[in-house]
């Protein structure tokens, strides 16, 4: 394909993409600290760092909760370990990636 084919082309994938304002997708925890992931099936697309926000539920944190009438603080334990296959929410333009969830 000629290089003007190949410009058309990707302007098409671009204009295409931008109609998909968050992409989900699957990835697999490289290291947690500092948290490194790589998106499935892209052995070149590693990401880290500030990009990254990790839901509540997958880290290691406190909430009040009511039992018998008296508040009490819980500490709930959930979190990822490498290795683990988690689902990601990329945001367009790539500058946010959310965490969700594993499986």
């Amino acid at each position: 394909m000629g290089e003007i084919a190949n410009t058309i082309k990707r302007l098409s994938i671009d204009a295409y993409d931008m109609q998909k304002p968050v992409q989900f997708l699957e990835a697999r925890v490289l290291q947690v600290s500092p948290l490194s992931i790589r998106v499935k099936g892209d052995k070149k697309l590693d990401l880290s760092g500030n990009v990254l926000r990790v839901a509540e539920h997958l880290r290691t944190h406190t909430q009040t909760a009511k039992i018998d009438g008296e508040s009490k603080e819980i500490e709930f334990q959930s979190k990822i370990n490498a290795g683990d296959r988690v689902m990601i929410a990329s945001v367009q333009g790539g500058q946010s990636v959310f965490v969700l969830d594993k499986f």
